[in-house]
């Protein structure tokens, strides 16, 4: 695996030496496909990726790169999440991605002649690009019930497979006014509209696929850690389907085996923290997992 794209200018000499090579830095679908096929002990893995066993891939990330119409990205990670997408459409890898709708995008900047920065938000058409979904679902925010729905993106890939990308949404009137702004600007306000942000993606995005009818899902993939508290709706999950109203160590186990996490930024300042009142306050303290 070469995560230097120039590196494809040896392509022809590389393969001389290697059975396989993959090249670029989209680390997500290499890390999942590039094994090594000659090696017993994991080249079942690529096999029943490649032939649809595992049908049930599911990605969650705050942000993803689609269309430069679309801005519903900032940089680096939304592109990376974006080439995902299309590298598994491509491969006919079976895969669904959940993100938020960003209604006023990330910001356009500009410089004024001063010298200072000037943000504004880049709205766009979202019926331009995405069909609403009829399915709904709601979050539990500060005791109050959020309503959602879904809008619904195809990416076709190079044989016409495509993977479809859900884009969360607050903006209904059944909502309060703030609470209809929290799919609206990515990684913009305080903690407390990122807290708010993360929990629907993570919990409402869990319970949006179920509505959606994606009731067997065995791989749930977080890109980076902002969907981190679907962990908690996972575990809420289990503890219901055993009938108890409580987690235990069984429920861990059987969540943590379902979860995996790609980090691109491994250091403090890339992963959001917050205080545990605000938490509390956000979630609410009927919430086992805080007491």
């Amino acid at each position: 695996m070469i995560e230097v794209p120039s590196a494809a200018i040896l392509a022809d000499q590389l393969a001389k030496e290697v059975d396989f090579f993959s090249i670029g830095t989209n680390d997500l679908i290499q890390y999942t496909l590039a094994v090594d096929r000659d090696n017993d002990l994991v080249n079942h893995l690529i096999e029943g990726v490649c032939h649809g066993e595992y049908t049930n891939n599911r990605i969650f990330s705050m942000e993803i790169g689609l269309e430069p119409g679309m801005p519903t990205y900032s940089g680096g990670l939304g592109v990376l999440a974006g080439d995902t997408i299309r590298s598994a459409a491509d491969l006919k890898v079976p895969m669904v991605a959940i993100t938020l709708l960003h209604r006023k995008g990330y910001f356009y900047q500009k410089l004024e002649r001063d010298g200072w920065q000037r943000e504004e938000p880049s709205e766009w058409v979202v019926d331009d690009f995405l069909d609403e979904m009829p399915a709904r679902s709601s979050v539990m925010i500060e005791g109050r019930a959020v309503q959602l729905r879904a809008w619904k993106y195809e990416v076709s890939g190079i044989g016409g497979y495509k993977v479809p990308v859900y884009f969360l949404d607050a903006d209904l009137p059944e909502n309060t006014e703030w609470d209809r702004t929290l799919t609206h600007y990515l990684y913009g306000g305080d903690q407390h509209y990122r807290l708010c942000q993360e929990v629907i993606l993570g919990i409402g995005g869990v319970r949006i696929l179920r509505a959606l009818g994606y009731d067997r899902i065995e791989r749930f993939h977080m890109n980076e850690g902002h969907a981190s508290l679907l962990t908690l709706e996972l575990l809420d999950e289990e503890a219901k389907k055993a009938e108890r109203r409580s987690c235990g160590r069984d429920d861990i186990e059987a969540v943590r085996g379902k979860m995996r996490l790609h980090d691109h930024t491994p250091v403090p300042a890339g992963h959001d923290q917050f205080p545990i009142d605000l938490v509390r306050r956000v979630l609410g303290s009927g919430m086992t997992f805080l007491t």
